[in-house]
């Protein structure tokens, strides 16, 4: 067949392996070079035009080059330009290749070559083969359609490449073949980040890579990966693990809450601070004692902190008005029984003790008073007493009215009932105002138990919706059963006093609550979206705090108790940052029946209000919601 020929045939039939869709793999494929996006290859031939180039259109708008070596027998060699290899380890080849059938029957193959170079400078010396190519079905010398005669193979392995840069030679002896698309390239393991270890991106056959533990990860042993032949990352060496004060959150390490710990070599998660400690910010380590509380530095992190021992106050007892005995020196000891010692030492003893502790109670009751009269407005938290004086609570003046004077008229039943959640207004002591909501204020407060333990609390004070003594014995009544409630999301009553008012006939209730460290959840979300609280509120956070609202009420209701205030001002949050639903100022227990009516007028939340409970004063579980 005569070269004449060739590039008729060539236009005819030749189309090109195309582009089609890849299958997906977890390894990225990095292409070096491909033929159809030169419009001039300019390889060398060997011997020179025994490889001719012809540009020619090819299945599109565009043309693209095809190489051919037809019309004469021998050798013929083409040689590309050097290339750089990148972070290639291991090269990949697509072909598309047409061969002529030979008279003899048999095809020879078409020959791939790699020189694995440092310098462009490197020429072909009879190197060795990388592949034979042959296809298996040969076009015949007529004018056949080319497209049924091309052979496509892909991901065909050329070996490793170890220096800067390689060239790619094509030999042929046959009659004739058609070089249609060449395409140079290597898989390559993408970015990725596991169990904390981040590694880059490398090409295939790399063989073991370090790595980098991620943001706010430390190194338990360096993290190392081998990336495989096929591109896909082996199986992680090494480990990392969050440091402390951070908790895995899928593949990085984020901060602790305020309010929440994490100790250093450890991988489990953030824990709440345990009783009477706290953080000093986001990404703790560690809690810190509150004021008054301590703990050896010896005690695990996860024990709380206990009430510190009272500082020891010493007395110093004036000179008694007591005449010295006559002392005279001792006889020797062989003389003088050892007994008769001790007694005349107990006798001694017996009268200096209860002058002694006379004045140190005069001395004690005097600081105590002091104490108490500076500390407890400073810091409502503590009371210092000593332990002996622990029962003694602090008694008002007979022109004070007692709790019990307060409720004349009130059933002996219900007083009977309310023996466990009334207390004497003495042993509550009012410190700063917390809050202020529709229908009175919020005070921290110490309440001093029976036992004369101090506790921090929150007092709620009514200031509207008491207008008769009616109102008031309704309002004990809810007390009653309001003390019974037990509900991890619903704030327990620890108990009511009442307090007389100049301006009012009737004393007024003060509801004793659970101090509740971060407060309502108005004011909290308020102050995590300025930045007032340095700490973020996820979404997983915000549907955890409904959740925790609607259990709460659900529990309400299957007690048969209405709210009708809820808003997140009265919801409050606690150190776990648990919601719980507080404020029952005007709660009502609906009893047998299924709604409450009210009757008398008062200040009510209009803003948070059913229609139906503005328009006829009707309130049921379902306003509620």
């Amino acid at each position: 067949m005569s070269g004449s020929v060739r590039p008729s045939l060539v236009l005819l039939g030749v189309w090109i392996w195309g582009s089609g869709s890849e299958v997906q793999h977890q390894a990225e494929d990095v292409e070096v070079f491909h033929s159809d996006k030169h419009t001039r290859l300019q390889w060398s031939s060997e011997p020179a035009r025994e490889w001719t180039e012809v540009l020619l259109p090819l299945g599109g708008p565009r043309s693209a080059p095809v190489l051919q070596a037809c019309g004469r027998s021998g050798t013929r060699t083409i040689l590309s330009p050097w290339m750089e290899r990148r972070d290639a380890h291991r090269l990949l080849m697509d072909v598309s290749f047409a061969q002529e059938e030979e008279a003899s029957g048999q095809l020879g193959p078409l020959r791939v070559h790699l020189l694995d170079s440092n310098t462009a400078t490197a020429s072909l010396l009879d190197p060795e083969s990388v592949l034979d190519l042959q296809t298996s079905k040969p076009f015949p010398s007529t004018f056949p359609p080319l497209a049924d005669y091309l052979n496509r193979s892909r991901a065909l392995s050329l070996g490793p490449v170890r220096r800067r840069g390689f060239r790619l030679a094509l030999s042929y002896s046959g009659t004739c073949v058609l070089v249609t698309s060449i395409r140079l390239y290597y898989r390559r393991c993408p970015d990725t980040v596991a169990r904390l270890a981040s590694f880059k991106g490398t090409g295939a056959a790399s063989g073991p890579v370090p790595g980098s533990c991620v943001e706010g990860a430390v190194a338990e042993r360096p993290p190392e990966r081998a990336c495989g032949v096929e591109g896909r990352w082996g199986p992680l060496q090494g480990a990392c693990t969050c440091a402390a004060g951070r908790q895995v959150q899928e593949d990085t390490c984020q901060v602790c809450w305020t309010g929440f710990y994490k100790p250093a070599n450890e991988s489990g998660g953030c824990r709440a601070c345990p009783p009477n400690s706290r953080t000093r910010g986001e990404g703790s380590e560690s809690c810190d004692c509150v004021e008054g509380f301590s703990r050896l530095h010896t005690d695990p992190d996860e024990l709380g902190c206990t009430r510190s021992v009272p500082p020891v106050v010493s007395v110093v007892t004036p000179p008694l008005n007591v005449s010295e005995p006559h002392m005279t020196p001792p006889p020797p000891p062989s003389r003088r029984p050892l007994w008769l010692a001790v007694c005349a030492s107990c006798g001694v003893l017996l009268l200096v003790i209860p002058v002694a502790v006379g004045v140190l109670r005069s001395d004690s009751s005097t600081l105590r008073s002091e104490q108490e009269v500076e500390m407890l407005p400073m810091n409502a938290a503590f009371t210092f007493r000593h332990p002996q004086q622990a029962e003694a609570a602090p008694q008002i003046s007979n022109t004070v009215e007692g709790v019990v004077q307060l409720l004349e008229g009130l059933s002996g039943r219900l007083l009977d009932s309310l023996k466990e959640v009334l207390v004497e207004r003495n042993q509550l002591t009012l410190g700063k105002e917390l809050g202020k909501g529709e229908f009175g204020s919020v005070y921290e407060g110490v309440f001093t138990q029976d036992d004369g333990v101090d506790l921090k609390v929150a007092v709620k004070t009514m200031r509207v919706g008491i207008h008769s003594q009616e109102d008031l014995h309704e309002f004990l009544r809810e007390a009653e059963i309001m003390k019974n409630f037990d509900h991890e999301h619903v704030v327990r009553l620890l108990g009511v006093t009442l307090q007389r008012e100049q301006d009012s006939p009737l004393p007024l209730p003060l509801v004793i609550l659970p101090y509740m460290k971060y407060g309502d959840l108005r004011r909290f979300l308020i102050a995590t979206r300025y930045g007032d609280i340095p700490m973020s509120v996820p979404h997983q956070s915000l549907l955890r705090f409904m959740i925790d609202v609607a259990a709460g009420m659900n529990y309400l209701s299957t007690q048969g108790f209405l709210h009708r205030d809820l808003a997140a001002r009265n919801c409050m949050l606690g150190d776990d940052l648990r919601v719980s639903v507080a404020d029952f100022g005007l709660s009502k227990k609906i009893y047998s029946s299924n709604y409450y009516r009210q009757k008398a007028v008062t200040r009510v939340p209009v803003k948070w209000m059913a229609v139906e409970s503005l328009s006829e004063s009707v309130y049921t579980t379902k306003s509620d919601v």
